[in-house]
């Protein structure tokens, strides 16, 4: 489907802006999307969605300050869209506001606790700030949620290990490299080059 920039969209149809920002979006066409984003706030200013991805937009273009006023705008809308907060924990993050940052992806986990995405970015951070303990239970619901995910596996042997829990972290990877034939378990290599 093509959709060209050039396009003229009735001006009544606010989603057709909007849809095209998204397709825009991830053809990397940044400023044409912002455009069409603008565009669908002036015709429909209720649209949380349009507010939400151009503040997304916003922060990738190093607009941190419009994104901030564009997730607020998002939440004001509708204050259980989960999305927005945890772009505004984003937001705070880059900002080094870390208490704020981890307030903001709690409640987006309050509101939707399963989101694999918002908890990677809290026990990330919780990490960083050297809250290990709080960090390995968020991977661990991860890992609970995506038990395929070895990456997931190795930060959660990781952190137990940076803990001094060093037989539960050869634990975790033990258990990935049983599930996942090509998972090399640093333990292992460890032993086998010193035989």
């Amino acid at each position: 489907m093509n959709f060209n920039i050039n396009t003229e969209l009735p001006p009544s149809l606010a989603e057709g802006y909007f849809y095209r920002a998204l397709f825009l979006l991830e053809e990397d066409r940044d400023e044409e999307a912002l455009q069409d984003l603008n565009r669908t706030i002036e015709l429909n200013p209720l649209n949380e969605h349009a507010y939400l991805e151009r503040g997304k937009l916003l922060v990738s273009m190093d607009k941190e300050e419009d994104a901030l006023l564009d997730f607020n705008t998002c939440i004001k809308l509708n204050p259980s869209n989960a999305e927005a907060y945890a772009a505004r924990g984003f937001y705070f993050e880059l900002k080094c506001k870390e208490e704020e940052a981890l307030k903001e992806y709690s409640k987006a986990l309050e509101l939707k606790p399963d989101d694999v995405g918002t908890l990677t970015d809290r026990a990330d951070l919780l990490n960083n700030m050297g809250k290990k303990h709080e960090a390995y239970l968020d991977y661990l619901k991860i890992l609970e949620l995506q038990p395929r995910n070895v990456y997931m596996y190795h930060t959660t042997a990781l952190i137990l290990y940076s803990m001094g829990y060093y037989e539960a972290s050869k634990k975790i990877l033990a258990t990935a490299a049983e599930r996942f034939p090509f998972f090399k378990n640093p333990y292992q290599e460890e032993c086998e080059t010193k035989n």
